[in-house]
């Protein structure tokens, strides 16, 4: 059987796009991307159709998926008192057994989240998609500035200990 150039091309493209999907990143104290299907397809894509070596077939090409930003989980703070952004490159926030430290804080599109685990129990820190899981003590840095990953305004940090993972607001900035 004969193939055509035109079905060798579709075949390749098929096989290209299902090689490059999103990965994870797996390691003690890093960050996992978990698969979102927001990031996965777009319902405004559309296919475009191109000429072919073989007239009787058309190439579609896949068009380019934009990431997805995390929508917040809340217009402002409901955490009461928020703790304005610190300087530097990074956001720590402290998991402890009750209340995390600080409870609510305010962080540049440029930070990165620093998960410190504050309890005597192992736990899992998540966020938009990410996930740390760290051992008591241990600390954890995602790896993205939070302005690539979420939109501004008031998100949830997620924990498996037997408190609350606290809150972040994004600045518009």
């Amino acid at each position: 059987m004969k193939w055509s150039s035109g079905l060798v091309l579709l075949a390749l493209l098929v096989i290209s796009a299902a090689c490059s999907l999103p990965g994870t990143q797996v390691g003690q104290n890093s960050t996992q991307e978990v698969p979102r299907p927001e990031l996965a397809a777009s319902s405004t894509a559309q296919a475009t159709v191109t000429s072919s070596p073989d007239p009787d077939i058309p190439v579609t090409e896949a068009p380019a998926i934009a990431p997805t930003l995390k929508p917040p989980d809340a217009e402002g703070p409901t955490a009461g008192i928020c703790q304005g952004p610190p300087e530097g490159e990074l956001v720590v926030i402290t998991i402890r057994p009750d209340v995390p430290e600080p409870r609510c804080i305010q962080a540049y599109r440029h930070q990165r989240l620093v998960m410190i685990n504050g309890t005597d129990v192992e736990v899992q820190a998540r966020l938009a998609g990410f996930e740390v899981t760290l051992q008591s003590g241990e600390e954890g840095t995602f790896d993205k500035a939070l302005g690539e990953y979420l939109q501004p305004g008031a998100h949830f940090l997620q924990t498996t200990s037997p408190g609350t993972g606290g809150e972040l607001i994004l600045l518009d900035q």
